[in-house]
């Protein structure tokens, strides 16, 4: 998984609108996390189950509001094919470099969660 930080969205949108930053670019944290530290960060355990009964337990669970089942059953497909992109071109090109790793930009959300 890849995720971004908000600052560094920030960034390349002031770029982007100050007509300094022409184009399409991807823009990513710098890193990947996998499935387990991601299940670890949020203190949850992994459990590996076939496409078709993570389904379909995952919308049981949800639909019954079991304590614990804090996310929607999409978020399902997120976890098993998750998209990576590559930030290269924006930081050789114009050197945007993402301040935060994805790494960093997980634990920022997490301390904001916890912190609600």
């Amino acid at each position: 998984m890849q995720f971004v930080h908000e600052d560094d969205v920030a960034a390349v949108f002031v770029a982007a609108v100050t007509g300094t930053l022409p184009g399409t670019y991807n823009v990513t944290g710098s890193g990947t996390i996998d499935q387990r530290q991601f299940c670890r960060a949020f203190g949850k355990a992994r459990l590996a189950l076939p496409d078709g009964v993570a389904r379909v337990l995952g919308t049981l669970l949800w639909r019954l509001r079991v304590p614990g089942i804090e996310f929607s059953p999409e978020w399902l497909s997120v976890l098993r094919h998750s998209c990576i992109a590559d930030n290269r071109r924006l930081v050789s090109q114009h050197g945007l470099a993402p301040r935060y790793t994805t790494a960093e930009t997980l634990a920022s959300y997490l301390a904001a969660w916890e912190a609600t």
